[in-house]
């Protein structure tokens, strides 16, 4: 009876959460900071800025800024860190981050799946229901994805946008 109680509450405030959010960020996950200046790199794109110009137009500090790109970097995200004549630290989009994204929330999918599937069914008839709606929906939804993928591949896009991103980096 508690189960049923803790899993209808979770889903009522997952529901009022999801409906309550004004503002939205195509980068899921990420801090308002890291958020921003992968914006403002994106939007500069496919010029370069500048560490210290990127700092100010966020009202951060280049040291702030410096320790978030580096947290960026660190996870996955493409984004390319140079230094131009006057030896600034610059940094320039990668037209495969936004795709990253995607990649990223495909792999997160099917590790969910996994996970539920490895739940144990136990004797209450409403959670092993829940157990086996989620399932379902995770299941369909990796392969609905991994159908999008299949398509991309055998049209080149991921090819296509691999050697462009090696143009840009020479």
């Amino acid at each position: 009876m508690f189960q049923k109680l803790a899993i209808l509450h979770t889903i009522k405030r997952m529901k009022k959460s999801l409906l309550n959010i004004k503002t939205k960020s195509p980068r899921r996950g990420l801090d308002e900071i890291s958020s921003k200046i992968l914006d403002l790199v994106f939007k500069s794109y496919p010029q370069e800025i500048t560490l210290k110009n990127l700092a100010k137009k966020i009202n951060i500090k280049d040291k702030q800024a410096i320790a978030v790109v580096n947290k960026i970097k660190i996870s996955g995200i493409p984004i390319i860190i140079s230094k131009n004549e006057e030896n600034e630290k610059t940094l320039q989009a990668s037209m495969i981050e936004p795709v990253s994204w995607i990649v990223k929330e495909k792999q997160s999918a099917e590790a969910m799946l996994e996970l539920i599937r490895d739940l144990k069914v136990n004797g209450d008839e409403y959670v092993n229901n829940q157990k086996e709606i989620i399932y379902r929906m995770h299941f369909e939804y990796v392969e609905v994805l991994n159908e999008v993928f299949d398509k991309w591949h055998s049209l080149r896009f991921f090819d296509q946008l691999e050697s462009d991103s090696d143009e840009i980096t020479q």
